[in-house]
């Protein structure tokens, strides 16, 4: 019997002490700053900017994103504020099983996010200045 509680306090109750916080966070478990509601109002390519009147609605959350035509997850992100300017890669799921990732940049600025790619899935811009990007801006939905 001393066995069998012994075990159990092994399986069941020492695992209880370690921390609950991911580790590549420490302590904190903090959203990352894109996480929210976004709808499109402008996007600008070969320095030609359009509005974007009734933008398409993009969440951010936890690492997924979703656009507001469709329930389930439509790709992953992963954002990296470290560089400058900030990193975002982007996974869009096109079914199948297939997918394909987006090396982005981006710049948040309050409620205003505008997001830069190539047309090239693998090269990521080095500025928002470079020839040859696409630009999107977002405005945050507030609820």
């Amino acid at each position: 019997m001393h066995r069998l509680s012994l075990l159990f306090t092994v399986l069941v109750v020492v695992p209880l002490f370690g921390s609950d916080s991911p580790k590549e966070y420490g302590d904190r478990t903090e959203a990352d700053e894109l996480q929210g509601i976004w709808q499109t109002v402008a996007r600008e390519s070969a320095g030609v900017r359009q509005a974007d009147k009734g933008g398409v609605i993009h969440t951010f959350r936890d690492g997924q994103c979703w656009n507001c035509l469709v329930a389930d997850p439509v790709g992953a992100y992963r954002a990296d504020a470290s560089h400058s300017p900030a990193r975002l890669d982007r996974t869009e799921f096109l079914g199948g099983g297939k997918v394909q990732t987006w090396k982005c940049i981006y710049r948040r600025d309050g409620d205003t996010l505008r997001i830069a790619t190539t047309s090239e899935t693998g090269r990521r811009p080095q500025s928002f200045d470079d020839k040859d990007i696409f630009i999107v801006t977002y405005q945050r939905i507030k609820k």
